[in-house]
């Protein structure tokens, strides 16, 4: 192993549980992040999870090593801290002495949520929007009709039919 590099990541507030799932000592992914709209250089950091956790600053030696030179490099989390509620990474950065491959990296769309997130794409899958919309009618027609009837077996009712209906609408 050659020499590490430290190199503070940027942008960790916008990753909270992937960095809360990342421990010192894991392996990090350095990759260009293809089309980012506030920096077409912009190297980002992924974690063993294929996670982002963070950012390479636009001032660090490794954007000219990755960009300019064409090397590739190895890192690892070698500090990991929550400090004011915030994550703060520091990564290992070892530059390999020969070009390497570079792997680019396209983000795909933004998740309405982070359940969206989760969810494999497909038509199958699709209770993102319309599904969420559909029960959200149902909750609603729930609250009211409990409101007229105060009833609770009508509200666990009609909260089970939404749930059925969220779920099943789309099989």
């Amino acid at each position: 192993m050659g020499k590490q590099y430290p190199v503070r990541l940027v942008g960790e507030q916008h990753y909270d549980g992937a960095c809360a799932r990342s421990r010192t000592g894991q392996e990090v992914f350095i990759l260009h992040e293809v089309g980012n709209p506030h920096d077409e250089l912009a190297l980002v950091a992924k974690n063993e999870l294929g996670e982002t956790i963070g950012y390479v600053p636009r001032e660090s030696f490794v954007r000219g090593v990755y960009h300019e030179q064409g090397r590739s490099v190895i890192a690892t989390i070698t500090e990991r801290a929550r400090e004011n509620g915030q994550w703060q990474i520091t990564l290992g950065v070892e530059v390999d002495d020969e070009p390497g491959d570079q792997v680019a990296y396209k983000p795909a769309p933004i998740a309405v949520s982070t359940m969206d997130a989760r969810l494999p794409p497909g038509p199958e899958f699709d209770i993102t929007r319309s599904g969420r919309s559909r029960a959200a009618l149902a909750f609603g027609l729930a609250v009211l009709f409990f409101a007229i009837s105060q009833s609770l077996f009508s509200v666990l009712l009609i909260a089970a039919a939404a749930i059925w209906l969220a779920v099943s609408w789309n099989e």
